[in-house]
């Protein structure tokens, strides 16, 4: 299958899906993180957007998870 007969079957959403899932396994696999760096992160963004349901707006909910990350990376 060809790039633009994958683009044509997937449609938008699921294409971007698609780039998000090669974007990254190739990073893991060339070792620009890990897959536990990789886990912890994604695991990060969802407690910061769980929180939007409980009153956290959502500038506050980037605001944190910006403010983690800088922390973590530290």
């Amino acid at each position: 299958m060809t790039y633009k007969e994958a683009c044509t079957l997937l449609g938008d959403d699921q294409a971007f899906r698609a780039t998000v899932y090669a974007m990254n396994t190739l990073m893991i696999q060339k070792g620009v993180y890990t897959s536990k760096e990789y886990e912890h992160y994604f695991c990060q963004y969802a407690d910061a957007f769980k929180k939007s349901f409980s009153g956290v707006s959502g500038d506050e909910k980037v605001e944190e998870i910006s403010r983690e990350t800088a922390l973590a990376s530290q």
